[in-house]
């Protein structure tokens, strides 16, 4: 359930506020949305793979940014089997356990059905990755500011049901440097 805070606030008690815990320290927060762009062929999901990796088990990501251990969702929608064969392959090659990962087809940020069905599943998860973006958010026009912004609002409530952080990954456009591809909403 969602929560509103008070509308108005004093600029010293928001500057003076307790910084965010973190999931990766000085990368991610335990909670909210992120975006992890690169074009293709870049290594957007061996990143998150790593990241996966650290946070089930608590160790260090990039061996120099310590993590919350965590419970992981993996929402591969693009590539389930070539993901969970990558996650075994850095299993196997790291010997980092895999206990605390699960993998999912996919969510759709399109609607609310799948984040409605992870409420009710019973499971909780600290955090969630999203492979890929433009998978997720089917029937949407990518590049629409307003359905885009949906799509991420709808991520935002996932975040709020268990207090976690969601890592979306999304696809650089034809030209890398500037960015992600569709929306200007999602920079």
């Amino acid at each position: 359930p969602e929560t509103r805070q008070t509308p108005f606030l004093n600029p010293l008690d928001v500057f003076l506020a307790d910084p965010p815990d973190w999931r990766v320290e000085g990368l991610l927060p335990e909670r909210g949305v992120g975006i992890l762009v690169g074009g293709e062929g870049s290594g957007k999901t061996f990143v998150a793979i790593d990241l996966c990796m650290a946070i089930a088990n608590g160790t260090a990501f990039a061996n120099n940014h310590p993590t919350t251990r965590g419970r992981v969702l993996y929402a591969a929608a693009e590539d389930r089997l070539g993901v969970g064969a990558r996650i075994v392959a850095h299993h196997q090659w790291s010997g980092l356990s895999v206990e605390d990962i699960v993998l999912w087809r996919g969510i759709s940020l399109a609607d609310t059905a799948d984040i409605e069905f992870l409420e009710q599943c019973g499971d909780r998860f600290d955090f969630i990755v999203i492979d890929t973006l433009s998978k997720a958010t089917p029937g949407l026009d990518e590049n629409s500011n307003t359905e885009m912004a949906a799509a991420i609002d709808r991520a935002y409530r996932l975040s709020a049901i268990w207090g976690a952080f969601v890592l979306l990954v999304a696809h650089s456009g034809k030209e890398a440097s500037k960015g992600i591809r569709g929306a200007s909403s999602l920079t």
